[in-house]
């Protein structure tokens, strides 16, 4: 029988690290917007809609999914739900951010979200919404 190694199946684990991405072409691409640097975080991510369902919902573990194009505001994004969440009196609640990619940036990770046993995933940007 014949071993076949690991990398027949998948990509170095380094070169999925360093890949460079091209954020424009990526854009252009996929149609993702992304967040001019006049547009506030709290504006471009709908902070205070979001607050708003978490609550009327009653979410506790929620799961926040950026695509690669998004990812660099997504500190500010966790951080600005948070101190929204708890000024609101809602502080009875974690927030995730799930930084991998599954298939896509359009696909919603499920996976890593029963991980971390969420109620709800917050999906920014394009979703295909493929089952």
């Amino acid at each position: 029988m014949q071993t076949i190694p690991a990398s027949a199946f998948s990509s170095n684990d380094e070169a999925a690290i360093t890949r460079p991405l091209d954020l424009e072409e990526q854009e252009k691409r996929t149609g993702i917007q992304r967040r001019e640097e006049n547009v506030a975080i709290e504006e471009f991510y709908e902070i205070e809609e979001t607050v708003a369902q978490i609550q009327q919902r009653q979410f506790k573990r929620i799961a926040l999914q950026f695509p690669d194009e998004m990812l660099s505001d997504s500190v500010a994004v966790y951080l600005a739900l948070g101190s929204r969440l708890k000024d609101a009196g809602y502080s009875d609640c974690n927030l995730f951010v799930l930084a991998d990619t599954s298939y896509g940036s359009c696909c919603t990770d499920e996976v890593a979200a029963q991980h971390i046993n969420a109620d709800v995933v917050i999906h920014y940007g394009h979703a295909c919404l493929s089952a």
